[in-house]
This record gives C-alpha cells, sequence and structure tokens, in this order.
C-alpha cells in the first residue's frame, strides 16, 4: 500500500504532498528543513524533498488543486485567497461565497506538513478524511478536525479545543501552546491504516486508531455520539462510496447516460433486474479513475460491488447474467 507524504506552508494555511515509499531518516528531514529555512524556500521543493518523493499540493500562486467543500463552481468567488504566497482567508468581504477550502484530490495513507498563523483570536481547523457529498453539509460532519487556534482565543482554556487536538474528543497529549498573531507555527499530520497521530511545534499531541474500539468509545462520549457518519472513513471517495450503497458501479458516464458501451452494457444488465444502485462517473475525476484499478487490482472499467465486493468488470458481469449467476448476487 502506498504511503502518501505532504508539505504545507500557510499564511492562513499552504499545503504541499508528497508521497514517497522509501523511509525517509530523521537527520535527512531535519536537514532539509533547515535548508529550507535558511534559503527562506515556500512552495517550492528542494531537491532533496524532491528525491524524496514530496509534492506541492499548494503552488504559492493560485487555488489550483482546491474548490470549496460541496460548492466547486463558487472557488472562484470565495472568501479564499492567494496573498503573499500563503492561502488567506478574506473574513471581512461579504461579498464573497464563504465555505471550507478542500483538496481536489483525495488521500489515504500519507504525512501532511504544515505552517500556519491566525489573526488575532482567529480560530479554525484542518479537517481529515472529509467525505463529500450533498448528504453532507459540511467538512465537520464526517472528518475529525485538528485544531488551529490563537492563543487569544477563549477556547485555549478549554483541553479538548486547544490547538493541535482532536477537536472535542480528546485533550492535547503534549501541553503545547501556539504561536501568536504574526508568528508561525510547524504542523504534522500522519495517518497510516486509520492510525492518525497530530504534531504541534514538534511535539505530539493527539494520537487515534480509527479502526479500533477505543476510538469507538472516545465517539460515544463526545458530542459526536448522535452522528453515524463522522469519523468513519480512513479509505477516502472509494471505500465510502462502496460501503455506503449495497450495489455501487464505477463507470463512465452516468447511469441514465453511459460514455462507453461496456459501461452501457453493464447498466442494461442491472436495469433488467430492477434493482436499485448508485453509480460514479469515473471520467470527473482522473484520481477516482486510476484509483479505483489500484482499489481492485483491476486495470480496466466498469467495474460493480455488491455488498462491499468487487463481483467483476463487464465482461465477467455479462458472463454471470448469462450463466444466471448474477440475480442471486444482486438480491
Amino acid at each position: 500500500m502506498t504511503y502518501r507524504r505532504f508539505l504545507v506552508v500557510l499564511i492562513l494555511v499552504t499545503f504541499a504532498t508528497g508521497c514517497n515509499q522509501k523511509e525517509k531518516k530523521e537527520d535527512s528531514s531535519w536537514r532539509t528543513k533547515k535548508l529550507a529555512i535558511e534559503n527562506q524556500v515556500h512552495n517550492t521543493l528542494l531537491a532533496i524533498e524532491e528525491e524524496q518523493g514530496w509534492n506541492l499540493l499548494f503552488n504559492g500562486k493560485n487555488l489550483e488543486g482546491w474548490h470549496l467543500y460541496n460548492k466547486p463552481d463558487s472557488t472562484s468567488y470565495s472568501a479564499w485567497e492567494v496573498k503573499d504566497g500563503a492561502i488567506y482567508c478574506n473574513a471581512t468581504d461579504e461579498s464573497k461565497v464563504f465555505g471550507d477550502l478542500i483538496t481536489d484530490h483525495s488521500f489515504e495513507n500519507y504525512e501532511l506538513v504544515f505552517e500556519w498563523q491566525m489573526a488575532l483570536r482567529g480560530n479554525g481547523g484542518v479537517f481529515i478524511n472529509v467525505q463529500e457529498a450533498p448528504e453532507f453539509s459540511a467538512t465537520y460532519v464526517t472528518g475529525p478536525e485538528y485544531q488551529l487556534l490563537e492563543p487569544a482565543h477563549s477556547d485555549t482554556n478549554t483541553p479538548k479545543k486547544r490547538p493541535g487536538c482532536l477537536w472535542g474528543i480528546a485533550p492535547q497529549i503534549n501541553t503545547v501552546e501556539a504561536k501568536p498573531t504574526g508568528q508561525w507555527n510547524s504542523a504534522k499530520i500522519i495517518q497510516n491504516n486509520g492510525k492518525i497521530a497530530f504534531y504541534l511545534n514538534g511535539k505530539l499531541t493527539a494520537s487515534a486508531d480509527l479502526n479500533s474500539p477505543e476510538w469507538q468509545k472516545q465517539l460515544s462520549e463526545s458530542n459526536f455520539a448522535n452522528n453515524p457518519n463522522f469519523g468513519k472513513a480512513t479509505k477516502g471517495k472509494i471505500e465510502e462510496a462502496i460501503q455506503a450503497n449495497h450495489i455501487m458501479l464505477f463507470m463512465k458516464g452516468e447511469k441514465d447516460q453511459p460514455m462507453c458501451g461496456f459501461s452501457a452494457q453493464v447498466v442494461q444488465i442491472l436495469n433488467s433486474y430492477g434493482v436499485d444502485y448508485e453509480s460514479c462517473n469515473v471520467l470527473e475525476d482522473w484520481d477516482l479513475r486510476e484509483g479505483i484499478k489500484t482499489y481492485s487490482s483491476w486495470p480496466t472499467i466498469p467495474q460493480l460491488y455488491v455488498g462491499g465486493r468487487f463481483v467483476g468488470g463487464c465482461d465477467i458481469t455479462m458472463e454471470m447474467h448469462r450463466k444466471g449467476e448474477l440475480e442471486q448476487v444482486l438480491r
């Protein structure tokens, strides 16, 4: 399974990501950071960072690769701007469209590193494993939050709302103070097979295993106890879609307007049984189009899933239909 690494530098927030299958030694990491500081390099990868497999999430110039949650068409009119090489939220302009800013691509196993600072008494957060869908009104409905907080904010005195903590779930593991307005904080978020760790200014502040009974117990004792969708996803859009729908078809086009003959054949077969199913158009998301192939270890599209299990592509689906085996699987 690929382990992805991310870097970020923010004035409100600036992101960078990377994918590296090699282990990064601690001394190399500190040397890279030292070189970056000495050369004041922001939103640009050093040669050593490229060798380690890092990629930028933010280019320092515009919001390419980002969009408003559930409002992608409104991103260019949003309160999020690029200012002095950083992503900045202009909260005072009421003519702007407000909302959370999220990456175009989804990630599973990763290391995200970023720098941030807030306005006086500012309050914000970085949400992970967010599921973007019309039925989810906001990022916090599904995604756990790494708290961003300026020290003068009153929430600094509330243990489960302090900077760097898992907001509303657990206090800081190690006490760490955020730096005030005008100074940069360093942060890191690591997720590997559902195990997460948060760091603030070099110290571990939160840790959890999202697949563990302990995590479920923490949720049951929090304000998220009545939210069945919170903190469940660890594998991004693909896993969420498969688990949420008994019959899920990843295809080219929509089920009422297929964009390839193979997808059209599977849609026709499913329609012949009169079953309810959901479809996902992989042509709208390149990462999804390639990611579903990696997820299933199957090289072609369409792909049919029933009850969370991969059934097959067009040829297998047609063969099962011809032999009378598919109906029992679908039921």
